[in-house]
């Protein structure tokens, strides 16, 4: 690994890496990583250009057990040195821990060491991003588990991101099959709890999605954790019908973990459908949140006013906010499109109006590509100003 020009040393934790084997450096992280002085340990490992299993091992399970953030591409992790439980010095360390887990994983192919860490990078990558992941992504990492890694060293975490692959496949079966393994293997771990209650929900088993929600919500204790198996908990009583039980779990859900995507938008929905007199303002939080500028945001809002038959109510919100926002232009065109689509099929001619207005303001296809939870935002702009001409 590369070296680092210089070490940081804290009093509490005096660590140093020079003439050292890599097995000592190793101790040495250690140390450190026993007061809490996590980046100080990561600046140890990096002392050492060798690369063994050992140190991989040590390196990964440092960012995977320790790490406070990450950026989206998963190649820099923010780690912290720590006095008495607060962060003293905090700093993103630049590894790309996935690909260094496969090399290792196909030149170690029976360290069930290395296995775990990749195991428990991808439980904390579906935690966080696994929503987002593209499905042919999810396929591969599916197919290289349950081939390569799995029948080496299974674990209750490998059965839990089958589990959740092939829910996302749609197998519904299999995925249930490997997530109540990954719950026999361990009893106590939340994640496949949800995950299998998000595969009853799809599969319309829906007091059985309520129950694995509730053991969810009870296990977890971050309250953003909580907050998903409330979602989840929602979003079985309304398919369920049981509206007033849903509003009460989604309320939860918001109050334990503001401006989430999902949450907010079921609650959006839950309000347009209901005819409630909340809608309004969840309708602007939820834009809000997502970024006023961002046409996926008013694609969704357009999607549930339409669907619930109210599509002036969208487009008084979206009158008022033309004003609120002028001379905006991302704003203004992303608002004019959304008017253009509510107009459509009620005035034709003011609809092309508004088409026009929106490409005039800047609107493109391009800044809004394909994504696994708006898969035709581009499809229906490029197809809107075709129409106009």
């Amino acid at each position: 690994m590369k070296k680092l020009l210089f070490i940081i040393c804290i009093a509490v934790c005096t660590c140093s890496a020079f003439s050292q084997t890599t097995q000592q450096i190793i101790d040495s992280a250690k140390a450190c990583i026993s007061r809490e002085q996590y980046l100080s340990a990561f600046s140890i490992l990096e002392q050492t250009e060798e690369s063994n299993a050992n140190l991989v091992v040590a390196v990964a399970s440092l960012i995977n057990d320790y790490q406070t953030g990450f950026t989206v591409n998963l190649d820099q992790w923010k780690l912290d040195d720590k006095v008495n439980g607060k962060a003293v010095k905090s700093e993103f360390v630049k590894v790309p821990l996935e690909n260094i887990l496969w090399s290792a994983a196909g030149q170690y192919p029976t360290d069930c060491r290395i296995h775990k860490e990749i195991y428990k990078l991808y439980v904390y990558v579906f935690k966080h991003r696994g929503a987002y992941l593209e499905l042919k992504m999810l396929g591969e990492l599916n197919n290289a588990i349950e081939k390569q890694l799995h029948p080496q060293c299974p674990d209750y975490r490998s059965l839990y991101i089958m589990g959740y692959c092939y829910n996302a496949a749609g197998r519904l079966q299999t995925a249930i099959g490997n997530l109540q393994k990954a719950i026999a293997g361990n009893t106590k771990f939340a994640p496949a709890y949800l995950e299998l209650g998000k595969v009853y929900l799809q599969a319309s088993e829906l007091p059985n999605a309520i129950k694995q929600a509730n053991t969810a919500f009870e296990l977890y204790t971050e309250k953003s954790d909580k907050s998903r198996a409330a979602l989840l908990a929602g979003q079985a009583y309304e398919a369920n019908n049981e509206n007033a039980k849903a509003l009460n779990s989604y309320l939860l859900a918001d109050s334990l973990y503001r401006k989430e995507f999902f949450t907010q938008r079921a609650l959006l929905n839950m309000y347009v459908k209901t005819s409630n007199e909340n809608a309004p303002k969840a309708l602007n939080s939820f834009v809000g949140a997502q970024g006023r500028d961002n046409l996926y945001a008013y694609m969704d809002a357009c999607d549930i006013y339409l669907k619930h038959n109210h599509p002036m109510d969208l487009a008084l919100y979206c009158q008022k906010a033309l004003a609120d926002y002028k001379g905006r232009t991302g704003v203004e065109s992303c608002l004019n499109f959304t008017l253009g689509l509510i107009y459509k099929s009620i005035n034709p001619d003011m609809a092309r109006q508004y088409f026009k207005k929106a490409k005039e303001q800047g609107l493109e296809a391009s800044r809004f590509p394909p994504k696994r939870n708006h898969p035709d935002t581009a499809k229906r702009i490029e197809e809107a100003f075709k129409w106009v001409g």
